[in-house]
């Protein structure tokens, strides 16, 4: 069987050769995300998310980010209806957060220990470079699926 040959779930993957530390987080970022001030209220908040594709807000404050605030914290603070909450208010602190000069594969691994589909990536001084999604880093891992390999495992 060939060795870069992997199972997800029942439907076996080729993963690309690269991913021993030649891509880095930086590669696969993402810049079509929401971004807030620290200041901003709730309100702008909440049209921020609804606007964006992604379940999180970066949080920055003079370009550098502070954190992540996930919808599930914008929503629990609508609830408590709390309107004078600021943005750096609702940052998760246990939030993963990248760095540009990570291999891809530490990425991929940060993420999915914390259970985050989306994080952000800063450079080495606190600047937002973007965010990684699982399936941005899905695109470049894999590399095709034989078809005669998937019926097979039928």
């Amino acid at each position: 069987m060939d060795p870069r040959l992997h199972y997800l779930g029942e439907l076996p993957v080729k993963l690309r050769e690269d991913l021993s530390g030649a891509l880095d987080a930086f590669d696969v970022i993402k810049h079509d995300f929401a971004i807030a001030e620290a200041n901003e209220k709730i309100r702008e908040l909440a049209s921020k998310l609804v606007k964006s594709q992604y379940d999180i807000i970066a949080v920055l404050d003079n370009d550098r980010l502070v954190g992540i605030i996930t919808a599930k914290a914008l929503v629990e603070a609508l609830v408590s209806k709390l309107d004078d909450l600021t943005a750096k208010d609702l940052v998760v602190k246990d939030y993963p957060i990248l760095h540009a000069n990570w291999s891809l594969s530490k990425a991929l691994g940060v993420m999915l220990l914390g259970g985050v589909c989306c994080a952000p990536v800063v450079y080495e001084d606190g600047r937002l470079a973007g965010i990684v999604t699982l399936p941005s880093i899905s695109k470049v891992m894999i590399e095709d699926i034989d078809v005669e390999e998937l019926h097979a495992a039928d």
